[in-house]
């Protein structure tokens, strides 16, 4: 990252509506940057994190994460999943700081069901955050980055969707989509310095603390996964 005086990060947390961009001087992202908090939400909705709703959450992680490292934060309250929901989210991002150059597609949701009793309405709607919302973000800021010969793009996979797992039929297909969006862009991207690659994180996050123990949630904190997307 040390090639832009000031890079432009771009982190869609893991509830499709909030949107959170961030202006923080390239040389402190290696060492500086994490995130404390997150933002999304379980399967059913509901939180035993101590946020008076999103926004209050949002606002939160926004002064927390802006302040250490000598930055700023803007949150933004479209969802993804749409089409211009993520156009207004990227122009948001944009008309802050000017321009993008690192985008990290990590909104997602739950639904989980068997698939003899999950609803068509479930899969298309976990469909449409995971894989549809990052199409869409990433078609917001490929253009820009094509132009200015640097990008890095990030995606989030899981191995549901590598490996497969029991009621997450929906949550796998789109997770595994993600794999094959970024294989095919990456070599798209190659010969306009634009790299693209996936992660597969497992972490303690407001969609898993309903599955996992209190103990494992202590262990997988989401600032320890962000250390290394920072080497991509």
């Amino acid at each position: 990252f040390s090639v832009l005086p000031f890079g432009v990060f771009i982190l869609l947390l893991l509830l499709s509506p909030i949107f959170l961009s961030f202006s923080i001087p390239s040389s402190l992202l290696p060492t500086s940057f994490s995130l404390p908090y997150s933002l999304g939400s379980s399967h059913t909705g509901s939180s035993r994190r101590k946020c008076a709703g999103i926004r209050a959450c949002s606002w939160r992680l926004v002064h927390s994460a802006g302040a250490p490292a000598g930055g700023t934060a803007v949150a933004n309250y479209d969802s993804v999943s749409s089409e211009a929901g993520a156009r207004a989210t990227i122009d948001a991002a944009v008309k802050a700081y000017g321009r993008i150059d690192i985008l990290v597609n990590n909104a997602g949701v739950l639904r989980d069901k068997s698939f003899a009793k999950m609803t068509l309405e479930d899969f298309r709607f976990v469909v449409d955050v995971h894989l549809m919302g990052a199409v869409n973000c990433t078609k917001a800021v490929w253009d820009g980055m094509r132009e200015r010969n640097y990008g890095r793009i990030v995606m989030t996979t899981s191995s549901s969707g590598l490996y497969g797992n029991f009621g997450q039929t929906n949550y796998g297909a789109a997770k595994l989509g993600l794999a094959g969006f970024t294989k095919s862009l990456y070599l798209e991207g190659a010969k306009n310095n634009i790299k693209v690659n996936t992660i597969a994180p497992t972490a303690g996050t407001r969609m898993t603390e309903d599955i996992l123990t209190p103990d494992m949630l202590d262990k997988l904190r989401p600032e320890m996964v962000s250390q290394g997307l920072l080497q991509l």
